[in-house]
């Protein structure tokens, strides 16, 4: 995409440079050139599936958008949401602890979720990469 509007490039960081700023990918420089969207459609699905969805249906819903849809910042999306998809995993390991009280580490809780991600993600024959 890049190489059809940018005219006279030389290096791929004349490609990767819009406006004065030289992007890091040549997906955020086409993100910049308005060339591509952002994941704004996938934080309003989130944003209203939060309200009513498990965290089990979250983790599912996570996986099949990594899987079949366009998601330019998976870190982000993750960052934004992972407190939900992690819902039942606190309600587990306090469970486990036999405390309805015990306070566990946001480093923990997440370690938790990637290991059920990966679960997840296994079982229908792919692999998590962090």
């Amino acid at each position: 995409m890049l190489l059809m509007v940018v005219h006279g490039a030389r290096s791929y960081e004349d490609v990767r440079t819009y406006e004065g700023t030289l992007y890091a990918t040549f997906r955020e420089a086409c993100q910049a050139r308005g060339l591509i969207g952002d994941d704004t459609e996938w934080s309003c699905l989130f944003d209203d599936v939060v309200t009513w969805a498990t965290a089990y249906q979250l983790r599912h819903l996570f996986m099949s958008v990594l899987l079949y849809c366009d998601i330019g910042n998976v870190r982000a999306l993750y960052d934004t949401y992972w407190r939900y998809m992690a819902n039942d995993i606190v309600y587990c390991i306090c469970l486990a602890m036999g405390s309805s009280s015990h306070a566990i580490s946001d480093v923990a809780l997440q370690s938790a979720l990637i290991k059920e991600l990966d679960h997840m993600f296994s079982n229908n024959g792919l692999l998590i990469a962090s």
